[in-house]
């Protein structure tokens, strides 16, 4: 025989939880990904590419 199911007469209420706030500062981003120095390192290295490919493969001693 099954139990008799009883409704509760409490609504039951979510209460949302409060965020806790940071103990430390937040680390600084870095970067270094985006300095004025990431295009010339770029056409360095297709300059250099580019060197290497047209040197011979046997080079002469």
């Amino acid at each position: 025989m099954p139990r008799k199911t009883t409704k509760s007469k409490t609504k039951k209420t979510t209460t949302a939880k409060k965020r806790a706030p940071r103990k430390t500062q937040r680390r600084k981003s870095t970067d270094r990904r985006r300095k004025s120095t990431s295009v010339d390192t770029f056409w360095t290295k297709v300059i250099n590419g580019m060197k290497k490919l047209l040197s011979p493969a046997f080079p002469k001693k």
